[in-house]
């Protein structure tokens, strides 16, 4: 089984690329590491300094922070309180660049200023800070940062007094307010004692009557919490099954494509049937889910409802008891009772505020805690740009961009230099090479015209009417080449074919015929292009019957070829276009070529495009070889290796490369026409001497 090779771009025609545009890539690298080069030369540089402050816990307000203030933690107060506007103004002032006449506008323009460049962290797992300042002015970052550090520790030490100072007035205060409140409560003492004979009093009053108020409160507690129970919302159900999340989802899910459903379609459609099943379903499970739910729930709340109500039974049943002993009680052994609470509290309260004031003053006068600038910013340094690294991003950023430069002008170049180089590139031998064909009146008009007139205006015909043109020697050469090679190994059919349309194909069949025929080879030319017939043109046969007629049996093969003006040339035109010519091809055309070989030496195939329509690979499967007429810069070259590609998947045979149009100025033309167009200076001197001779 053959094995059809595939053209994609492989190691070896990345490197073909890279010789070829090794220049291109040069030239592109080092452009854009000059452009990257002389812009980080000009980018303004950035500096940066930093400065160490170690943080330590303060002690002053230890064990006051629970109830008193919360201060939060050290660290993060000490980071924001650096950047505060308070702070960066005063070190601005320390630098002498804000003095008490300046505005204040110009006062918070600075400090905005300022503010910007300077960062502050912590230092993970330490109880230190790291200061920075960066810009573009190396002259002040480095006092900025050291100022800046200076005044926050004196900042911070007068704030840290300040809050010293708060929580102690805070302190004297309320010593005050409690101080008044046993003063009042001792005196109600003595002004009952004086007017009451205190005996008997029970020391259990107190707290009879302080057990009753926790016990009412109790009491209120759960009656709420039963009344709560009691009037629980019924959507309760939807938030405490796991369950029904999902099944709510999938039910909104097919309710969205029911909506959808019935925008199109009848509610009778066979989906909305199977969803309405789907939908029905859903809701019995939500339904039983549901049931299952309110059957355990009045079952929880029966059993916590009666333990509750049991406990309330109870605490009513000791609160009545109370009521009861307290009602044994006279009036004033229930008012020495309150008075006696109020006085222990108001001293237990005068107590503990007293003994935290003159905690807070020992702690004020041994605090530890603060702030210490433990590294100096040193002299700042450069961070921005890094030269080094903008120029290996440069170098680096240059070599990708020339090379995508390099494949784009290989994708977007479609010229051939040299035969070597488009040889290399398809794989396949260049068979000839023709240039621009220019036509002049032709030396010999014939006067007769009919079926087999050659056309003057066509470059088909120039081989007939000018010989001595060099397309014509190339037409001839081409077709010395094909007899001693092709033909001679007892190949008959040759199909001329391009990627593309407008590139020759038809002009160079028509002159190989007339060479051939000319040599001596009795041949004949098939005009297969169903589409846009060319060959039929050019020999005055439009309109004719021909290849058409034939391939649907219409009439005989020997009625639809015609003779031309040429000795021992023929032609098929295509006859009346049809309306399926692939399927017109694989039916009659082997049978056709059979026949045609018993009798002509050589049969020439035109048909057209190869890329466009599948015609060229179905008549390449049954003719002995393919030439590709290729014209230069007419497509890109990678079309060939896609038309190669596609006439070797049909199993046709591929010969060469016959290259068209090629210019006498460019690199082609001055190698093969060089001699030629030096020995006939002009169009005038060729004609004059083809005449004379």
């Amino acid at each position: 089984m053959k094995t059809i090779k595939q053209y994609e771009l492989g190691l070896a025609d990345y490197i073909r690329i890279l010789k070829r545009r090794v220049w291109s890539i040069i030239f592109v690298t080092i452009a854009v590491f000059l452009i990257v080069f002389i812009y980080s030369r000009s980018i303004p540089p950035i500096y940066k300094t930093s400065a160490n402050i170690e943080v330590t816990k303060a002690i002053a307000t230890e064990g006051m922070e629970k109830w008193l203030y919360y201060k939060g933690h050290p660290i993060e107060t000490a980071m924001r309180q650096i950047r505060s506007p308070a702070c960066i103004e005063a070190a601005l002032r320390k630098m002498g660049m804000l003095t008490d006449s300046s505005p204040q506008s110009e006062i918070q323009a600075k400090v905005g200023q300022m503010t910007g460049i300077i960062s502050v962290s912590e230092l993970p797992n330490t109880n230190m800070i790291t200061v920075s300042a960066s810009g573009p002015d190396p002259n002040i970052l480095e006092n900025y940062v050291n100022s800046l550090c200076e005044v926050y520790q004196k900042l911070e030490r007068e704030w840290d007094r300040k809050e010293d100072d708060e929580v102690i007035d805070f302190l004297e205060k309320r010593i005050e307010l409690y101080r008044k409140r046993l003063e009042d409560a001792e005196a109600a003492m003595i002004e009952f004692k004086r007017t009451n004979v205190v005996r008997g009093f029970g020391s259990d009053v107190g707290a009879q009557l302080k057990m009753r108020q926790d016990l009412m409160i109790e009491a209120s507690r759960i009656s709420d919490e039963i009344d709560e129970m009691k009037q629980k919302s019924e959507t309760a159900w939807m938030r405490d099954i796991p369950q029904i999340t999902s099944i709510l989802q999938q039910k909104r899910d097919l309710e969205s494509k029911k909506s959808a459903i019935l925008e199109r379609y009848t509610p009778n459609h066979p989906s909305l049937v199977a969803i309405n099943e789907n939908l029905e379903w859903l809701d019995s499970q939500i339904e039983e889910l549901k049931k299952n739910y309110e059957k355990d729930r009045m079952e929880r709340l029966e059993k916590a409802i009666h333990s509750r109500e049991g406990n309330l039974a109870d605490i009513r049943r000791r609160i009545a008891e109370l009521d009861a002993a307290l009602s044994t009680m006279s009036s004033d052994q229930v008012i020495y009772s309150n008075l006696d609470m109020e006085l222990s509290l108001s001293k237990n309260l005068y107590s503990m505020f007293w003994e935290r004031l003159e905690q807070q003053k020992i702690i004020r006068q041994s605090k530890s805690g603060g702030v210490n600038l433990t590294g100096a910013a040193a002299a700042p340094v450069k961070i921005y740009p890094n030269e080094r690294a903008h120029q290996t991003v440069g170098l680096a950023l240059g070599m990708m961009i020339g090379l995508a430069f390099a494949f784009l002008l290989e994708t977007m170049d479609t010229s051939i230099r040299t035969i070597e180089e488009i040889e290399e590139f398809i794989g396949l031998p260049v068979l000839g090479v023709a240039p621009i064909v220019v036509l002049e009146p032709p030396e010999k008009i014939d006067t007769e015209r009919g079926p087999g007139f050659l056309e003057y205006e066509s470059p088909g015909t120039v081989l007939y009417y000018h010989p001595r043109d060099p397309s014509s020697e190339a037409y001839r050469s081409l077709a010395s080449t094909l007899e001693f090679t092709f033909f001679n190994e007892g190949n008959r059919v040759l199909l001329f074919a391009s990627a593309t349309p407008q590139e020759g194909k038809t002009t160079s069949s028509a002159n190989i015929g007339i060479a051939l025929a000319l040599a001596g080879k009795r041949t004949i030319i098939l005009d297969c292009n169903l589409r846009h017939p060319g060959i039929s043109k050019i020999f005055s046969l439009m309109g004719h019957s021909g290849a058409s007629e034939v391939l649907n049996g219409y009439i005989p093969w020997r009625i639809g070829v015609y003779p031309t003006l040429v000795e021992n040339l023929d032609v098929m035109p295509t006859g009346a276009l049809p309306g399926q010519p692939v399927e017109l091809l694989k039916m009659g055309l082997g049978n056709l070529l059979r026949e045609l070989s018993s009798i002509y030496s050589a049969i020439l195939i035109d048909c057209p495009p190869i890329l466009p329509v599948a015609d060229a690979s179905i008549i390449s499967s049954m003719a002995g070889g393919t030439v590709i007429v290729y014209s230069q810069g007419r497509s890109p070259r990678d079309v060939l290796l896609r038309a190669k590609s596609k006439l070797e998947t049909a199993r046709g045979r591929v010969l060469g490369i016959f290259l068209n149009k090629v210019r006498p100025e460019g690199d082609l033309g001055r190698n093969y026409y060089y001699h030629y167009y030096s020995y006939y200076p002009n169009k005038e001197q060729r004609i004059e001497k083809d005449r004379v001779s």
